[in-house]
């Protein structure tokens, strides 16, 4: 008999940003506004991951579910605000 030892380290993507600030340009007629985000998988096996939004909200992300491949690979993400209303 043998054994093994192993460390189980668990999956986790970060974030670019802590805090996105939504801002409407000066000269944009347009009624919604969309930042980027990016999700950065440091592991080695892949992530997955999915949005949760009330079901009201003025947000909208896309892609709202998706995986992130492992060894530093990035995904961007793009979350619109709108503020009258769905953006569905």
């Amino acid at each position: 008999m043998f054994r093994v030892l192993a460390k189980v380290v668990p999956v986790t993507l970060s974030l670019d940003k802590t805090n996105i600030e939504f801002r409407f340009g000066e000269e944009s007629s347009e009624m919604y506004t969309t930042e980027i985000l990016k999700l950065t998988n440091n592991g080695n096996a892949t992530a997955h991951f999915k949005w949760k939004l009330p079901e009201e909200c003025n947000f909208t992300i896309d892609p709202i579910e998706g995986s992130v491949e492992g060894k530093k690979q990035t995904l961007s993400v793009e979350i619109t605000y709108k503020p009258e209303g769905k953006v569905r």
